[in-house]
């Protein structure tokens, strides 16, 4: 036999109690398995097994309910508390970790950055140089152009001008 769902449950002990009501008359008593049952006890039974159902249905919708309004309250309160740590690092100056501690919240910490970590850096922007051709100010001014001797000689050098637009 399978065991039925809560849904399948209350119908079957509604159509119970409609089947209590309509053959067995009030005051008879039945016999199952040597216990002695009257139809009114039994429709006790069920009924309270309704109302329990019935009663954990509503408590669920309740809960369900007030944990998606806490989950709410909770978002605000926490874009609350970012915005008050916030407020406080920018105004309060040297003093923000002591307010920071009497609101309680925690100053950031400062990232440290390990001796390799530096290093890699160091040799990825000198990669970076050279791929860049980029120069130091007094790299610039170390590159000057050679002595013209010969004026024709520098024409010939240049590189065309591009023809006048009409």
């Amino acid at each position: 036999m399978n065991t039925p769902n809560k849904t399948q449950t209350q119908a079957q002990e509604q159509q119970a109690l409609v089947g209590i009501d309509k053959h067995f008359p009030a005051g008879t008593t039945l016999t199952f398995k040597g216990v002695s049952v009257t139809p009114a006890s039994m429709k006790a039974d069920l009924s309270a097994d309704l109302a329990a159902a019935a009663a954990t249905t509503t408590a669920k919708a309740a809960v369900t309910v007030a944990v998606k309004n806490e989950q709410l309250t909770r978002a605000k309160a926490r874009q609350t508390l970012t915005l008050l740590r916030d407020y406080i690092l920018l105004t309060a100056g040297n003093d923000a970790a002591a307010i920071l501690q009497d609101c309680g919240l925690t100053a950031p910490k400062t990232p440290v950055k390990t001796v390799k970590v530096k290093a890699k850096a160091v040799l990825r922007g000198a990669q970076t140089r050279v791929l860049r051709h980029t120069m130091t100010k007094a790299e610039r001014k170390a590159i000057q152009a050679p002595p013209v001797t010969d004026i024709e000689a520098t024409a010939l050098a240049l590189p065309p001008a591009p023809p006048a637009k009409p």
